[in-house]
């Protein structure tokens, strides 16, 4: 009886053992914090990085598009040997220089230099969005991470007192008062423990990857809880004035921007596309020489003119360039429309879920609270024969999914958190 008291002792000592992971977990002074993380992606993950070749390639066709409008120098030459007694021979033997300067387009150079402007702009709030998804990614990864790290210290704790639990029940001192049912009960227990823990180290090392994906780095380890909790936490007063900044967000955040940046584009490439059918007048110069068969001597020549060409059938293909530009429009201004309704729905529902979410992790911790307590009546009830190992164990259970439900709670607050600072600037 001593060693069954004994056993019992070492139950309830295992059982008040067990606390919340934030409470049991050290602060890591060498950890990678969350911030640091996703300065790091923000400028090293792989969709950065491409992004980056966009811009380069929006200020390739800039470039191009104001260069159009300058000088344009090339060098000439023809020559042609047989029959040309139908031909001006003094022509078929030239070599020469042509320039030639665009005096008047209707505006349509300018409207070029428009578009290719507005796509350079568009490329740069591309960036800048690309890099606040990257950081996100971090955030969510860590949080992933974060939950593994509750659970597996969820785990361990229960492992432990699983694993001392099996080796007293089969300690042949007692084994008279070990019943098969309780050590199968204990063992079924423990091996469905071992199996948890497996998959949340699965599920951390799956975060830990990611995240070096995004940031070129492996990490030192992460931080705990409450240090993460403190840099993404958002205080009562940035809550209180929520509504200002979701307008704020939807009408100067990234992805706002990005699509005012290509209907402006869009627009400028309507109308050069409304004005094709006007004409382009040209400047053109020439400098050559012209090899003279019938006096077998070269003769140097210029002359100065102005060129233009006027657009008069095209088999429909003008019109359609005008149609398309004019849809291209219509749909990036659908998209903004559709964009503004989608991020302010996104940002109001986050922005509730975080409300729901503190008074969830709230009573949840007054769950665990009670349950606490009621297991500690049913191990004193036990240790004086009045319930069997199988409804300690039982209850125990329940307790462990009690925590990891508010774990759950916590971890999905902390998300919430991470994406609502994803949109809004607090």
């Amino acid at each position: 009886m001593r060693q069954l008291k004994w056993l019992s002792y070492c139950v309830l000592s295992g059982a008040l053992a067990t606390n919340a992971w934030g409470q049991s977990t050290p602060v890591h002074s060498d950890c990678s914090t969350l911030t640091d993380l996703q300065a790091l992606a923000s400028g090293f993950a792989p969709s950065v990085q491409f992004a980056k070749t966009e811009i380069d390639a929006a200020r390739s066709v800039l470039d191009e598009v104001r260069a159009e409008r300058g000088p344009r120098i090339s060098t000439f030459g023809r020559s042609r040997v047989g029959d040309t007694g139908l031909l001006d021979q003094s022509i078929e033997n030239q070599v020469g220089i042509r320039a030639s300067q665009t005096l008047f387009d209707f505006n349509k150079s300018s409207f070029r230099k428009s578009a290719a402007e507005s796509g350079l702009e568009e490329s740069n709030s591309n960036l800048a969005l690309v890099r606040k998804e990257a950081a996100l990614d971090v955030g969510l990864a860590y949080a992933d991470a974060l939950s593994a790290s509750l659970t597996d210290a969820r785990l361990t704790n229960e492992e432990a007192f699983i694993q001392d639990l099996v080796d007293r029940l089969e300690d042949p001192a007692i084994a008279d008062n070990v019943t098969l049912g309780e050590l199968a009960t204990a063992n079924s227990r423990l091996a469905d423990i071992q199996a948890d823990r497996s998959r949340a180290r699965l599920v951390q090392q799956q975060a830990e990857l990611a995240i070096q994906r995004l940031t070129g780095q492996a990490t030192q380890g992460f931080c705990d809880e409450q240090m993460t909790w403190q840099v993404i936490r958002i205080s009562d007063a940035a809550l209180a004035s929520l509504d200002e900044k979701i307008q704020s967000a939807v009408s100067n955040g990234e992805e706002i921007e990005r699509v005012n940046q290509l209907i402006a584009r869009r627009e400028s490439e309507q109308k050069v596309a409304d004005r094709e059918r006007l004409p382009d007048f040209n400047l053109v110069g020439t400098l050559s020489y012209a090899y003279l068969e019938d006096r077998e001597e070269w003769e140097y020549r210029d002359s100065l003119g102005l060129d233009f060409s006027t657009p008069i059938f095209s088999s429909g293909a003008t019109l359609a360039r005008q149609r398309q530009a004019a849809a291209q429009t219509a749909q990036a201004k659908a998209e903004r429309d559709v964009l503004v309704r989608e991020l302010e729905q996104m940002m109001r529902g986050l922005a509730l879920q975080y409300y729901a979410l503190q008074d969830q992790v709230s009573a949840r911790e007054t769950a665990v609270r009670f349950k606490q307590d009621q297991v500690d009546q049913l191990q004193l009830a036990y240790e004086e024969r009045l319930r069997s190992l199988v409804e300690l164990v039982e209850a125990r259970e329940d307790l462990v999914d009690l925590r990891a439900g508010y774990d759950d709670a916590r971890v999905e607050l902390y998300r919430t958190a991470i994406q609502l600072r994803h949109y809004i600037d607090f």
